[in-house]
């Protein structure tokens, strides 16, 4: 034991140790420095600030820094510029290395479709209002005479009668059909016959009737329909009336 303890104090034992020592450092230095060229180690890039704008318009700066994107998410907000990026990762101003991918979440070039919600027409107009605000829709509410105060009789997306689940984009505005809660006054009735549909229309708000009940439904925004018949039916000496509220059916024909 003692000789082994005196042979690591000598000269030969030291030299030999230091040299080990010496090699090792070399080889983790020199490891190190032919390694910097393909690790870029020690060099870094600023990540921009690609949030408003287009794909189309950071392409050039992706290129210059050496970067790259790939799109990690699309959403849609209406008040957002549409096709432009809103959140970034990393984030702007991080410090990152060459060919580095950048995740990006864009704003969505069409709003997505929902689903109509259920129970809208026969229903309260509060109701009405919370189920399509929480479908992302907005609502003009049309008064009709009716003696139910706040009562949806209907809604309507661009002319047509909606239904529990039918689709339309977000951010579309349904019309709803609403009784003002009176009975409405005895008029004498139209007559519809021979007349489009923008007429019928027409001559329904300018009396305060209510919206009419059509048949066919496929007919309704044909521009060549017209009313075949009527019910009830207008009479020639203009004695026969109606209430505002009453029901009218309206049956087209394709014009001859």
């Amino acid at each position: 034991m003692k000789e082994y303890l005196k042979f690591l104090i000598t000269f030969r034992f030291l030299k030999h140790f230091f040299l080990a020592i010496g090699f090792v450092i070399a080889l983790f230095f020199g490891g190190i420095f032919l390694l910097n060229p393909y690790t870029h180690h020690g060099i870094s890039i600023t990540v921009p600030d690609f949030r408003g704008k287009t794909i189309d318009e950071i392409l050039k700066t992706l290129d210059e820094s050496n970067l790259k994107f790939k799109v990690r998410d699309t959403v849609y907000f209406d008040d957002k510029r549409k096709g432009s990026i809103l959140e970034q990762d990393p984030l702007p101003e991080s410090h990152v290395k060459e060919g580095r991918i950048i995740y990006l979440t864009i704003n969505g070039l069409t709003p997505p479709n929902v689903r109509f919600p259920d129970n809208i027409d026969g229903g309260s107009l509060r109701n009405a209002k919370n189920q399509l605000e929480n479908r992302g829709l907005n609502d003009l509410v049309i008064p009709v005479n009716g003696q139910h105060l706040d009562y949806v009789v209907e809604a309507r997306y661009l002319g047509n009668i909606m239904k529990g689940g039918d689709l339309l984009p977000k951010g579309s505005t349904v019309e709803l059909y609403v009784e003002k809660g009176n009975g409405g006054n005895t008029i004498q009735i139209p007559d519809f016959t021979g007349k489009t549909m923008q007429e019928v229309l027409q001559l329904i708000k300018d009396s305060e009737l209510s919206p009419p009940i059509i048949s066919p439904h496929n007919l309704e925004n044909d521009p060549n329909a017209i009313v075949d018949h009527q019910n009830p039916e207008p009479d020639s000496t203009g004695t026969t009336t109606m209430y505002q509220t009453d029901p009218i059916y309206i049956y087209l024909k394709i014009k001859e």
